[in-house]
């Protein structure tokens, strides 16, 4: 805000000198002999602030959609009634071998202790800061690779697509990057 209201003022000083025409300077202060030519004035003031108005109106659109361009992620339809209801996960590669999650609602998995709930080792090969999400959506369980880096996968060797969610069902299982850092549900 402060650059624009110095390009503001630098723009209409140039515009007012370039339109002043000294007829005398006999005046101590020099003020007595300014007339301004409107005509000069048009074109000295009335461009620059022609381009000074396209130029805020660019960068607002601009601004609009950087805003607009976040894409707002939602989960998959509901999984039909005839569905089997999955209620959770269970560790079966290294790290977390036999231990079960509930997923009740949301759980983050990944290496950052700040924004997942199933932390991995800082060391653990292959395990993004924010890896995959898993959602109980009308008691089954979707998988939502979040852009790790080195992927999510089934247990059938499918990748996961990036914020594509996967309905999971009793019996599949999936692993990040590595078959050492693998679940399946139960």
């Amino acid at each position: 805000m402060k650059l624009r209201k110095i390009f503001s003022a630098v723009l209409l000083t140039l515009a007012i000198a370039g339109t002043c025409t000294p007829i005398a300077w006999a005046a101590p202060l020099g003020l007595d002999g300014i007339v301004i030519d409107w005509e000069k004035f048009g074109l000295s003031f009335g461009i620059p602030l022609l381009l000074y108005l396209i130029g805020v109106i660019v960068v607002s659109i601009r601004r609009k959609t950087k805003k607009n361009s976040t894409p707002v992620l939602e989960p998959a339809p509901a999984p039909t009634p005839d569905a089997i209801v999955s209620r959770g996960i269970v560790g079966t590669g290294d790290q977390y071998k036999n231990n079960q999650f509930s997923i009740d609602d949301r759980v983050a998995i990944g290496r950052d202790p700040k924004r997942c709930h199933i932390v991995f080792d800082k060391k653990s090969a292959g395990v993004s800061g924010l890896h995959c999400e898993l959602m109980n959506v009308s008691g089954a369980i979707q998988l939502i690779d979040r852009g790790s880096s080195y992927g999510t996968f089934m247990q059938s060797g499918k990748k996961l697509e990036v914020n594509v969610p996967e309905t999971l069902h009793p019996g599949d299982g999936f692993y990040l990057g590595s078959h050492s850092n693998s679940f399946k549900v139960y």
